[in-house]
């Protein structure tokens, strides 16, 4: 589980202070696939950085009984001078996994193995989206947490990264903050709203998605819908193989 007591967030700007959250509390289920909905500028990314533990809060506290992923794909931890394995055994030493075990993972996935010896600087800015995020996929967490869709900006990497994803949530949670009502419902067991600073709990992912739209959903967001769900990793890969 993961509480938010009486948190308090501003972002500080040429402008001042703006305020994010206030007195936002909430217990959030780490052994569900909860999907926030939020529309844009409501403070999902803030949100998810402040349950990663990449940012504190400026009053109140967050609390955590599991291991919790930063957002799957941040590139924070990335090196540039460092090849592909190199960060995958330097973001395993960050995060007290076992390295051997994480770069072992790494090599079996077909998309990354063959490219272990690249460095991360001269990878493509696509390409680097995508082994970003299935590298923090190799790395255990007891809950990932995921600021927009699985395949983010390289929607031909969908099915791939979502088999990945599926294979993990056999043994861990999801919490996903949302970019588009479609991609949250492919993953929900429970939702939530984040609007005016606080979150707002469903049981019944339905329910949420209605009320959300009530409130004016995600506001013109253009995200994909995922469109697989658990398969096998090498049938994907051999689609895109191609392609990068």
């Amino acid at each position: 589980m993961i509480a938010l007591e009486d948190v308090e967030y501003y972002h500080v700007g040429n402008k001042g202070r703006t305020r994010v959250f206030e007195n936002l509390s909430g217990e959030l289920p780490t052994d569900r696939r909860l999907v926030v909905f939020g529309a844009r500028g409501s403070g999902r990314t803030t949100l998810a950085w402040l349950l990663s533990e990449l940012i504190d809060p400026a009053r109140g506290r967050v609390r955590r009984d599991v291991r919790v992923s930063p957002p799957v794909g941040f590139f924070g931890g990335f090196r540039p001078k460092l090849t592909i394995a190199q960060n995958a055994s330097y973001l395993a030493e960050i995060y007290g996994a076992d390295r051997r075990a994480v770069l072992d993972y790494v090599a079996s996935l077909p998309l990354i193995g063959q490219r272990m010896d690249l460095h991360w600087g001269v990878l493509p800015r696509k390409t680097r989206v995508w082994t970003s995020q299935l590298i923090s996929l190799a790395i255990p967490f007891d809950v990932y947490v995921f600021d927009g869709a699985p395949f983010g900006e390289v929607p031909e990497m969908q099915a791939y990264v979502e088999a990945v994803l599926w294979q993990r949530l056999e043994h861990a949670g999801l919490i996903m903050l949302a970019p588009n009502v479609r991609v949250g419902r492919a993953y929900a067991d429970c939702a939530a709203i984040l609007n005016d600073g606080q979150l707002a709990f469903y049981e019944d992912v339905e329910d949420c998605v209605q009320d959300f739209n009530q409130l004016g959903g995600m506001r013109g967001s253009n995200a994909r819908e995922p469109e697989t769900g658990p398969e096998q990793i090498a049938d994907a890969s051999s689609e895109v193989e191609a392609q990068f």
